[in-house]
């Protein structure tokens, strides 16, 4: 069930991600210039949280405003103010009702099944998020703004780039101590990017002294905020300076109370946590050294590899890296002895024939240039480690092939790459043709489709290029279904 209920999550992430989410902005940059808010949030929901946006989505709804006055009111605004006032004596943060939390309880309670799934899924993630929260000091119930930034799916990333269950941009990541690599990305860790999230909540909280600023900072940038405070007067009451917030933020506070609220209550209104096969105190972790593969495991031990990729989505490539320090693996408690008993044996276990992401064995300088030349285009999001592990190769390869030093790349670099004939032979030669034609050509280049795209998150990545003209440019396309690997001509401007 835990499996089940995660894959629908992150296929329901994935598959709705055109959604509109402020990232942190770096706390060196707190002036009023530090981000500018988009001005075409009319197609939204007009919503911050991937949770809305998606269950619309799979309900089959049309994304418009919702009108507040047919809301359906399944609790009177005095019970909901006992209830209120219930968590308010038990917390720092001012969960005080007013009319605002009405809507948006009765808005989460629109989606009572997703909210199920979601209720089950915090009795993996909430039980280690509190006891961060609590070694930091930090509210217990901020936990709660984990489910309004991913949906408490790890592997939730935003059309701008934020990452994991707090929704992490690289730089301010980077900034709160997480590592993010070709082979790990530490803004999927459930603990480690909890560990970043209190960080930076706290540096936002020795700010401004006030919780609810500190949530609103988190999502639109303290230079909004500063803003905002400054035009109400100097006033620190969120719902006085509410409304000289960015729109999206006018709403991420007022939801994330009603959350608060859902999780406590959600039982008094027949919403019932699914259940799963794994909780949090029914893992364990181990922690490992030296470099192992997840198929390693999985055939040496009846652990599913589906498991592992559930409890560590931070292996990008489903391997765990060489560390001095060790990196933590979260394996299912029941499986503990007989991963104790094989581990000696795991890395003697070599399955390369099925594995396309295991390493090759090196080619001498000659094998290599003999195989069929290819280039590669850079697509936004790619890594070396992915871009080797596609096709077969070695990083190392690939950055002497191309001159390259470091580790970074950029979108639209082209790279050369002399692949084994067996592998990806499909792909490399869809990428060889679509990578000739823009050659000869001046008028086009080429995107290839990642999971979760849409033409409007495609287009945005173009200046000047609007969905329609993907759609011309593309006969025979199905916008409302792309499928993942697809190429597609761009116009360039």
């Amino acid at each position: 069930m835990i499996l089940k209920s995660f894959k629908f999550l992150v296929i329901w992430v994935s598959l709705f991600s055109s959604f509109s989410v402020f990232a942190q902005d770096s706390l060196l940059q707190v002036s009023d210039s530090s981000l500018v808010v988009p001005e075409d949030f009319s197609y939204l929901y007009e919503v911050d949280s991937l949770w809305i946006q998606h269950t619309d989505s799979l309900a089959g709804l049309k994304v418009t405003k919702i009108d507040s006055s047919v809301l359906v009111m399944n609790e009177t605004s005095l019970t909901y103010k006992l209830r209120l006032d219930s968590i308010n004596e038990l917390t720092p943060l001012n969960i005080s009702h007013n009319p605002h939390l009405d809507r948006y309880i009765n808005e989460y309670l629109r989606y009572k099944h997703q909210l199920s799934k979601l209720m089950g899924l915090s009795k993996l993630y909430f039980p280690q998020m509190e006891a961060i929260l609590d070694k930091h000091d930090i509210p217990l119930e901020i936990k709660n703004l984990s489910v309004i930034e991913s949906a408490l799916n790890p592997n939730a990333r935003s059309y701008r780039g934020a990452t994991g269950l707090w929704q992490f941009m690289l730089p301010t990541a980077k900034e709160c101590g997480l590592v993010v690599n070709s082979y790990v990305d530490e803004r999927k860790d459930p603990t480690k990017s909890t560990e970043a999230a209190c960080i930076y909540l706290k540096r936002l909280y020795d700010i401004y002294g006030v919780w609810e600023l500190s949530i609103a900072a988190y999502n639109c940038g303290p230079g909004n905020v500063n803003k905002a405070i400054r035009k109400a007067g100097g006033s620190k009451n969120f719902w006085k300076i509410r409304s000289f917030l960015p729109r999206e933020t006018q709403k991420y506070v007022p939801r994330f109370m009603a959350m608060c609220y859902l999780m406590e209550f959600g039982e008094s209104h027949g919403v019932y946590p699914t259940e799963l096969d794994l909780t949090f105190w029914q893992t364990d972790t181990v922690v490992v050294k030296k470099a192992l593969r997840f198929d390693q495991i999985t055939e040496k031990t009846s652990i599913a590899t589906q498991t592992l990729t559930t409890l560590n989505p931070q292996y990008k490539l489903k391997v765990i890296p060489t560390s001095n320090e060790g990196n933590l693996l979260v394996i299912p408690v029941k499986n503990m002895p007989e991963f104790l008993d094989a581990e000696a044996s795991f890395r003697k276990h070599k399955p390369e024939e099925k594995h396309p992401y295991v390493k090759p064995a090196v080619a001498t300088y000659e094998e290599e240039r003999s195989r069929k030349k290819s280039t590669y285009i850079v697509r936004s999001g790619d890594v070396l480690g992915s871009i080797a592990q596609n096709n077969g190769v070695s990083v190392s390869q690939i950055k002497r092939w191309n001159g390259i030093r470091g580790t970074r790349i950029k979108a639209g670099q082209r790279l050369t790459l002399y692949a084994p004939e067996n592998i990806k032979k499909s792909t490399l030669k869809k990428t060889n043709v679509l990578s000739s034609n823009s050659e000869s050509t001046y008028n086009y280049t080429v995107h290839t489709v990642r999971k979760g795209d849409t033409l409007w998150d495609i287009a945005k990545l173009y200046s000047g290029v609007t969905s329609e003209d993907i759609k011309r440019l593309n006969q025979g396309i199905n916008p409302n279904n792309l499928k993942m690997g697809s190429v597609l001509r761009i116009k360039k401007i």
